[in-house]
C-alpha cells in the first residue's frame, strides 16, 4: 500500500503540468476593497456635516427685538444702493416672521461695548468675521413691525 508523499509542498493552486501561468485573475488574490464611491460618500457627508455644525453661518445672529431701535438710532444699518435689495438695510421676511438688519462693519467694531452688552463673545466674534454682518429678530406680523418702524422714523 502506498503512502502519500509528505515532503511535497501543499498548495491550493492547481498545478499546471506545462508550468504556464493560467489566463485571467487568480481567484486567491485579494482584491482592492476601497471603492471610489466610498470616497465620494465620505466627501458628501463631510460637506453636510460642515454645513450643519460649522461655525461659519451667514444666517446672522438672533437678537432681542428691544435692541433694534438702538441699532437704528445709532446709524449702524448699512443701506447700499448697489447691492441687491434683499441683501442690504432692513429686510422683512414675512413667511418666517423675522426681520434682518445688515450692519456696517466699521460701526460694529467701533461700538463693540454696545454690541457686547447683548451678544456673547462667540456671537460678537462671528459677527466681526463675516463680510456683511447681520442680526435678526422675530416679529409677530410684518404689518405691526411696519407701523412701529414708521413711528420710529417720525420721532
Amino acid at each position: 500500500m502506498s503512502q502519500p508523499n509528505t515532503n511535497l509542498p501543499t498548495s491550493r493552486k492547481k498545478v499546471n503540468p506545462d508550468n504556464i501561468p493560467p489566463n485571467g485573475d487568480d481567484p486567491d488574490k485579494r482584491k482592492n476593497r476601497l471603492n471610489p464611491y466610498w470616497l465620494y460618500g465620505v466627501i458628501f457627508l463631510s460637506v453636510i456635516a460642515y454645513t450643519l455644525w460649522g461655525k461659519a453661518s451667514s444666517g446672522g445672529i438672533e437678537i432681542n427685538p428691544v435692541h433694534y431701535k438702538e441699532i437704528l438710532a445709532g446709524g449702524d444699518v448699512v443701506q447700499d444702493k448697489a447691492a441687491a435689495k434683499e441683501k442690504t438695510g432692513i429686510v422683512v421676511v414675512p413667511n418666517k416672521n423675522i426681520v434682518r438688519l445688515y450692519l456696517k462693519k466699521e460701526n460694529l467694531l467701533a461700538k463693540s461695548s454696545f454690541y457686547r452688552s447683548f451678544l456673547n463673545e462667540d456671537e460678537y466674534t462671528m459677527l466681526t468675521k463675516t463680510p456683511v454682518p447681520q442680526v435678526y429678530f422675530s416679529i409677530v406680523k410684518d404689518e405691526v413691525f411696519a407701523g412701529e418702524l414708521r413711528e420710529f422714523y417720525k420721532e
